[in-house]
């Protein structure tokens, strides 16, 4: 008998040590999931950090760009004659390029659209983040509509200014939300002439105020989104340290 219980008590100390070390095996893994996952997430949080730093920088772009028409469109429905006869080419050139402005906001969305799509939006703990991201391709998805409104306008525009002589370009002034155009010297710059015959043609001031207005609509939504872009930017590491300015866990 004394055997037997020794048989018995080695045979339980055996299925203990198998059940522990399943058990172990177990938490070794769940423990390397969850390492795994966090050191996902601390490369998609930089990532992000990166594309809305680039999403900050592009909107701010067209922010600028629209305020800057809507000012030059205000110094041409206030010129007088007299104006126009010692006026620069390159200040008729700007001001006519302000009459037609196609600037829209084109965000960059890869991180943002591959973490939704694949359902790995859920690596990101901090679920206030997770709702301002789905909120910002909200945002985006709103302005879209003024934005065609942006385009469609700046496209009647320069259909009338092709038929009152246009276009015109001048690589002083001209401006482009990508940067400098180039190798365009050889289509004519606007000069104070040009802008004295489009803004006394009706349609062509009708549509530039309308530009105008749209703009103006099409500004509230990019400034929303710049502030949403800013929200989110809060809650991303930054990348000089690396480090969480929110905690992820919020």
């Amino acid at each position: 008998m004394a055997q037997d219980g020794g048989w018995f008590k080695s045979r339980l100390g055996e299925a203990i040590a198998i059940v522990l070390s399943i058990l172990a095996a177990f938490a070794i893994d769940a423990g390397w999931d969850e390492w795994q996952d966090r050191d996902d997430e601390a490369e998609v949080r930089v990532d992000l950090r990166a594309e809305y730093e680039t999403n900050l920088d592009l909107v701010q772009q067209v922010i600028d760009g629209h305020q800057g028409f809507i000012a030059d469109v205000e110094i041409t429905s206030g010129l007088a004659p007299a104006d126009y006869d010692t006026m620069s080419v390159n200040t008729a050139s700007r001001l006519v390029l302000s009459l037609a402005n196609p600037w829209t906001f084109d965000p960059v969305l890869g991180t943002t659209e591959t973490l939704i799509s694949s359902g790995r939006i859920a690596l990101i703990r901090d679920r206030e983040l997770t709702e301002m991201l789905t909120t910002f391709l909200n945002y985006v998805e709103d302005a879209d509509e003024d934005a065609d409104y942006v385009r469609s306008g700046a496209e009647f525009v320069w259909r009338e200014e092709a038929r009152l002589g246009g276009p015109w370009f001048n690589g002083e002034v001209e401006r482009s939300a990508q940067g400098a155009l180039r190798g365009l010297d050889f289509i004519p710059p606007a000069t104070p002439a040009d802008l004295r015959r489009l803004w006394a043609d009706p349609l062509v001031r009708g549509g530039a105020l309308w530009n105008q207005l749209n703009a103006a609509y099409y500004l509230v939504e990019l400034e929303r989104i710049r502030d949403q872009i800013e929200s989110i930017l809060d809650r991303l590491p930054s990348t000089e340290n690396g480090s969480d300015r929110t905690s992820s866990t919020s």
